[in-house]
């Protein structure tokens, strides 16, 4: 009889210890990123699923970034901030045009009776530094101005279906994220602006329909001080 009950015993342990093997080699689902070379405007990110990993000046791929002032019925009212990525190709029969365009939520002008238009109240090195710190921030949507906004084309002459337009002002961004992770200083006055995103991007199909789609991934750009 004991000799039973300590085989029992020895069974009980070893799927004890089967069990406890199991669970050390469950492997965690790994989380999926898009890092991109430090101090070079660049996106690593996928566009209703296409990837798409660009930097200045490889593979053909031109950025640019901008500023200038806007006004609201005649009268000075925001900076605005705005870069693209951009790219033409006419080589081994291929045709295919591409712009990203970005454009950052308004610097309100503070003193918009400014004969001079340089605003320099608000428009200044320091100002442009206070005005992309690291955090969370909204994506615009409709009419309303205090957000990012994105604007995404693609065009293949050769296959029309291959192309895509996207915008993100079409539809509600609820569960979307826009976050600067990281501001580098460098020289000349300039800032390279470090954003991850994943926020809805909407087209029209073929009925005009909007349908909904997704934009994952990171995105860097070049911000620099430049007097209006």
């Amino acid at each position: 009889m004991k000799k039973h009950i300590v085989f029992l015993c020895l069974l009980a342990l070893v799927g004890l210890g089967s069990c406890s093997k199991e669970e050390v080699n469950v492997k965690p689902t790994p989380v999926k990123t898009y890092p991109v070379n430090p101090t070079v405007a660049a996106m690593n990110v996928e566009i209703g699923g296409r990837p798409f990993n660009i930097e200045f000046l490889k593979d053909g791929w031109e950025a640019s970034s901008d500023r200038g002032w806007v006004a609201k019925e005649g009268v000075p009212y925001y900076i605005k901030h705005y870069f693209s990525f951009f790219r033409g190709e006419r080589e081994n029969g291929k045709h295919t045009d591409a712009t990203f365009y970005f454009a950052a939520p308004p610097m309100y002008i503070t003193d918009p009776e400014d004969l001079t238009f340089q605003f320099d109240k608000t428009y200044n090195y320091a100002a442009i530094v206070n005005h992309f710190k690291k955090g969370n921030y909204p994506v615009r949507v409709g009419k309303d101005l205090n957000g990012y906004f994105m604007q995404l084309s693609f065009v293949d002459k050769n296959n029309i279906e291959n192309g895509f337009g996207y915008s993100t002002g079409l539809g509600s961004q609820e569960g979307s994220k826009w976050e600067i992770v990281k501001v580098e200083e460098v020289y000349g006055q300039g800032i390279y602006v470090t954003y991850h995103i994943d926020c809805n991007i909407y087209s029209y199909n073929k009925q005009n329909e909007i349908v909904k789609d997704r934009f994952v991934g990171t995105v860097q750009n070049l911000y620099r001080y430049r007097p209006l």
